[in-house]
């Protein structure tokens, strides 16, 4: 067992064709793989964007009911 020698490419060692169909098999790969990641961060973005807008409305009820009290009471003086 020895050492292997690097394995030297030539220019014609693939096609044209071969090239042509290698160049555009990783043009797909890297179409999918995009495709995929903007689709997980939008679905993470309206998750978080969901989160944020419930939250709002949460602080937006607690503010409009403690308020109400104390309008209520300023109106029976």
């Amino acid at each position: 067992m020895g050492i292997q020698e690097p394995v030297e490419l030539r220019p014609d060692d693939f096609s044209t064709l071969e090239m042509v169909l290698m160049i555009v098999g990783v043009a797909l790969l890297n179409a999918v793989v995009l495709y995929c990641c903007r689709r997980r961060w939008r679905r993470e973005m309206q998750t978080d964007m969901n989160t944020q807008i419930e939250s709002q409305i949460g602080q937006y009820y607690a503010l409009s009911t403690k308020t109400a009290p104390q309008k209520e009471q300023a109106a029976q003086f």
